[in-house]
């Protein structure tokens, strides 16, 4: 039953809702009688066989009294209580009293009129049946003779409220009572208008719209730096939003513009804390991040709802599925996290060749161990492994390739001199050795073919400097004259050249 019909201001004085102000007095002074001798005190309309008794205190009788005063409060609980006008409506109540609802309603129902539709109104919603009251009420209220005649039997001739005025002050009363959605059904149901079921519509979304949008602002406050109070950011939007993502859906639809554009602002910033997470995250276990941020991650592209945030959801998320099926098994992940720190360490170095060398002496433990638990033929250790010769690799190439640059611009400017030949001859030496040990890590099969062909470059790079090097000793101790020096700088010139094309 609805609150304002059983503690109705008109109930509780014992009156019906257009009774004279004489008798509201009255009983009003009865009251004040009765409760100062602590003396309980009732009237016929209370109705104590169909509704709960009122407890009626000095407090509850100056509220009851004062909430009344206005023509607009009047009529607002004129909307739920009981008026009597004809002689009809009168028999009618007094089988009401005396608990007879059958014999009410046959005889409120006898002849439609403006008291009529709203006595039959609020014993239905006495009775349980809303659905029954909406219909009665609304053919009421959007009747401009009824309703007419309603306002002035409880306000008088002076008082006007326009048909959307009240239609409003009736639906705002209910909506303080009764689930939105629940009313919506029942208006759309029952209802006599659809005006009535475009302004429920309108404020069945209204408030999720808003809550949403509240949510949203609130996950956009937080550090896109702090991964993990992003990350709960994240969580808290995508949970705290879910039964007004759904309630907006319902009554919209998914094709909906208004609901796709709902949709897409929280599926957008959902996303973004998934990927501010997954960025700025330190956790050290990868499945770990890469789990939390998928949560949401595949929220977000469920229920984006524009095909450009779907696409770029999904790019997301299989990006995330992609590093997931990489990882390396459980069984050696304190290995894979040991080399990933190696490397992390290494990147952050110059490229030289004596870094390169470290990487590969501390990581070949942690290999070793990787191949024992899972074998040598297995991807994901060839993957790994693969991973740390490239990178070594690409320092020897770096350093090599700078101090062949560094030669063959003082060759060109004629200030080369023999010491400048050994210091390549010597790390092309350096390079070797670093080689030698790369040859002892197992390599994927693309990895092979690249290790080779820079393998076998850099032998011939170190057999052709290393014989240009002897040349220039022979024409030091033998030369007697500055052109024959200059054609054999000439010549390592082009040898250097051929193999820094073919390195």
């Amino acid at each position: 039953m609805l609150n304002i019909i059983q503690n109705n201001p008109y109930r509780f004085l014992g009156v019906c809702s257009n009774a004279p102000t004489a008798e509201r007095v009255a009983n009003t002074r009865r009251l004040n009688a009765f409760l100062k001798v602590n003396k309980v005190v009732s009237f016929p309309l209370d109705l104590d066989n169909l509704m709960p008794s009122l407890t009626r205190t000095a407090d509850g009788l100056n509220a009851a009294s004062s909430s009344i005063n206005l023509p607009m409060d009047q009529f607002k609980y004129a909307l739920f209580w009981f008026i009597k006008v004809s002689p009809i409506d009168k028999m009618a109540l007094d089988y009401l009293q005396k608990g007879d609802t059958a014999k009410a309603q046959d005889l409120f129902s006898k002849k439609e009129n403006c008291s009529s539709l709203l006595n039959q109104g609020v014993l239905a919603f006495i009775t349980g049946n809303d659905g029954q009251g909406i219909k009665c009420m609304t053919k009421l209220l959007h009747n401009g003779t009824y309703r007419n005649e309603l306002v002035k039997a409880i306000c008088g001739s002076t008082f006007q409220i326009s048909e959307e005025e009240a239609v409003q002050l009736f639906i705002d009363t209910l909506l303080e009572e009764r689930n939105i959605g629940q009313l919506k059904k029942l208006f759309e149901q029952y209802g006599c208008s659809s005006e009535d079921n475009n302004l429920l519509r309108g404020k069945s979304i209204d408030e999720p719209i808003a809550a949403i949008n509240s949510a949203v602002a609130q996950a956009k406050n937080v550090s896109s730096k702090d991964p993990e109070a992003v990350y709960q950011a994240g969580l808290d939007l995508m949970n705290s939003t879910k039964d007004n993502l759904q309630a907006i859906r319902s009554i919209l639809g998914t094709s909906d513009m208004q609901y796709q554009m709902v949709a897409d602002n929280l599926a957008k910033q959902i996303l973004q804390c998934g990927i501010n997470y997954y960025n700025n995250s330190n956790e050290e276990d990868e499945e770990v991040k890469i789990n939390k941020a998928m949560v949401l991650q595949e929220y977000a592209e469920s229920i984006a709802a524009g095909k450009l945030l779907k696409e770029r959801c999904k790019e997301n998320t299989d990006i995330l599925r992609k590093k997931k099926a990489d990882l390396p098994p459980a069984i050696v992940r304190e290995e894979t996290n040991a080399i990933y720190k190696e490397l992390a360490d290494y990147c952050k170095k110059p490229d030289l060749i004596s870094h390169a060398v470290t990487l590969l002496n501390n990581t070949k433990p942690y290999l070793q161990a990787i191949k024992r638990k899972l074998g040598g033929s297995d991807p994901s250790y060839l993957k790994i492994s693969s991973l740390v010769v490239n990178n070594a690799l690409h320092n020897v190439i770096e350093e090599v390739n700078a101090a062949q640059e560094k030669l063959h611009k003082k060759i060109e400017s004629q200030m080369a001199s023999a010491a400048d030949l050994y210091v390549l001859k010597e790390k092309l030496n350096e390079a070797w050795d670093a080689t030698l040990i790369m040859d002892g890590f197992d390599l994927d099969d693309d990895s092979k073919e690249r290790y080779r062909n820079n393998r076998t470059a850099l032998i011939n790079l170190r057999n052709q400097v290393g014989g240009a090097a002897s040349n220039v000793s022979t024409a030091y101790s033998g030369s007697s004259g500055e052109d024959n020096y200059g054609w054999l700088w000439g010549l390592i010139l082009l040898i250097i050249i051929v193999c820094l094309k073919s390195c």
